[in-house]
């Protein structure tokens, strides 16, 4: 956990600045960063509070939130289909290489998934029990989504389809417990919101693609607003079969296996005669329901399109559960059409199998190999910050430039409560420490390249402490990694 993912995304660095700002400042949970992390936020200081300050310690809430996603799954798909079914599906979520890497990094984007399946398991129980108190917990699980990553609002709509998908089992008592429980939880968010300096809608007017319409002719070479659309649907669907993901922090992957998309494929081909052979077993519930996720399916899907820089699975990983259920039930499906016990277990654990190894060769093979999309957004300042950490009782000086500096939020994290690093702005305060400072390092990122070999004075520096037997020098090139730059992205001159 503390290593893979290459540790530690600026994403990740930013979320524990906020937790951090929670323990030290008293900050209100909803002005630290984007207010629509504030579960990660709070879940990150109090893993820090316990444990200190540790890659595992800021990462492992996502664990969790993983864990419970893949267990609610069980239990939901149980209640609304069978217990062969929801193993299927268990299965599935549990091993699929989307679910797993976004469960080990400290991002808010797996409370998703969570708060979506926590939301309609509650509201799918208290259907069944017809208590009031359940619908007011059914409503505060769903308002819960308006504390999250920002793709999690559109869960509100989901539990409402499915209430008026089951309209005939809800009385009047029932909407108004419902409703009692999602205005208590979120009357802090509307309180908030109607103050001018709020934040709360900053993501979603930045990746809004009403709100900026020069990215239509950008990317999509039109001012047509369907065209757009239908690009951004279009790219965000086949991302799950034949397209890369965009996104940096879990990026350039297809979000399917190759046998989960063929089968994912197979069951749109497959649905009239799966709702067929319900229908003929007098299975109506389960009808409703499989329409209810695809349905839910395509109203996330299109409400994700309506943001910039398609395909992300940071926005597409909230429908992991989904998939996976329709997944499990075209296998389920295909299993009723053989007819031998023997054929039927040969089959289904062939499937699992091959899933479960392909997910992990995806995750842990292919993902250590090549890391050069995750270095890209972490290096030089993930490397400085770790060796950085483990000096004692020396002055340490960074030769700063605008993309690394000692406050930055990566080398600020991995020095909390470690080291305060002094910043050199100028070359000539530089020449100034070499020649007066007792002991200490300077650190100077040679990352980008042609920065530094644009610098001449810098380079004669480099070359000057080289030959003052005063000075060691040690270049640093970081976490090896098969695409990684192959020239060192740090050097430290040490004066003796």
């Amino acid at each position: 956990l503390s290593e893979l993912p290459p540790p530690i995304h600026v994403d990740e660095a930013f979320m524990t600045q906020s937790a951090i700002a929670i323990l030290e400042q008293s900050k209100n949970l909803l002005d630290t960063y984007f207010s629509t992390t504030v579960i990660s936020n709070l879940f990150t200081a109090i893993f820090i509070k316990i444990f200190g300050l540790s890659i595992t310690s800021l990462r492992f809430h996502s664990v969790l939130f993983g864990i419970l996603t893949n267990l609610l799954v069980f239990f939901l798909v149980k209640d609304m289909f069978n217990e062969k079914i929801a193993l299927i599906s268990f299965f599935i979520v549990s091993t699929s290489h989307l679910a797993i890497a976004y469960s080990r990094i400290n991002l808010p984007n797996i409370q998703a998934p969570f708060l979506l399946i926590l939301a309609l398991y509650l509201v799918n129980y208290a259907i069944k029990q017809k208590k009031n108190h359940l619908f007011s917990l059914a409503g505060l699980a769903t308002g819960l989504s308006f504390y999250s990553y920002t793709g999690a609002k559109i869960i509100i709509v989901v539990i409402l389809i499915f209430l008026l998908i089951n309209h005939k089992k809800m009385k009047v008592r029932f909407w108004l417990s419902f409703l009692i429980g999602l205005l208590l939880i979120t009357t802090p968010i509307i309180i908030y919101i109607t103050k001018p300096t709020n934040n709360y809608l900053e993501r979603e007017n930045q990746v809004f693609i009403l709100n900026n319409h020069t990215y239509w002719h950008d990317r999509w070479q039109t001012d047509n607003l369907w065209v757009v659309l239908f690009n951004q649907l279009k790219i965000n669907f086949f991302s799950f079969f034949n397209t890369k993901d965009f996104s940096n922090q879990y990026g350039n992957r297809i979000l399917l296996d190759k046998l989960s998309s063929y089968i994912f494929l197979l069951f749109f081909f497959i649905l009239i005669p799966i709702i067929r052979n319900l229908y003929h077993r007098d299975k109506i519930e389960e009808i409703k329901n499989l329409l209810f996720f695809l349905i839910s399916f395509i109203i996330i899907i299109f409400a994700i399109s309506f943001t910039e820089s398609p395909p992300l699975s940071t926005r597409l990983v909230i429908l992991y559960p989904i998939i996976s259920l329709l997944i499990s039930l075209t296998i389920h499906y295909l299993i009723l059409l053989l007819k031998s016990n023997f054929l039927i277990r040969i089959y289904l654990t062939t499937i699992l199998l091959i899933i479960l190894v392909l997910n992990f060769k995806i995750y842990f093979y292919d993902y250590i190999k090549n890391k050069s999309a995750a270095y890209h957004w972490i290096e030089p300042n993930s490397s400085i910050g770790f060796y950085t950490q483990k000096i004692k009782n020396r002055n340490i000086y960074l030769l700063s430039n605008p993309h690394t500096y000692p406050d930055e939020a990566i080398i600020s994290v991995l020095n909390y409560k470690k080291n305060k690093i002094k910043e050199i702005k100028e070359i000539k305060n530089f020449e100034k420490l070499i020649k007066q400072a007792s002991s200490f390092d300077i650190i100077i990122p040679l990352v980008p390249k042609e920065a530094v070999d644009s610098n001449t004075l810098l380079k004669n520096l480099i070359l000057e402490s080289t030959n003052n037997n005063k000075f060691k020098k040690i270049y640093y090139w970081g976490i090896p990694c098969a695409h990684c730059e192959i020239e060192p992205i740090f050097l430290v001159i040490s004066k003796i």
